[in-house]
């Protein structure tokens, strides 16, 4: 049986959201971006839905 993840940064402006993105692509560590940035609760467990 196959399990499936996900995970999400939800921020308020379409610049940061950007921002993050060009940063995920760069190799930045989206765990630490989703606890610095995302509004949701789910940004203390680096984004973890």
């Amino acid at each position: 049986m196959a399990t499936a993840s996900a995970r999400h940064i939800l921020v308020d402006t379409e610049e940061l959201c950007q921002d993050l993105k060009n940063q995920i692509d760069a190799g930045a560590d989206f765990a630490e971006l989703a606890r610095q940035h995302s509004s949701c609760p789910s940004g203390q467990k680096g984004g973890d839905i």
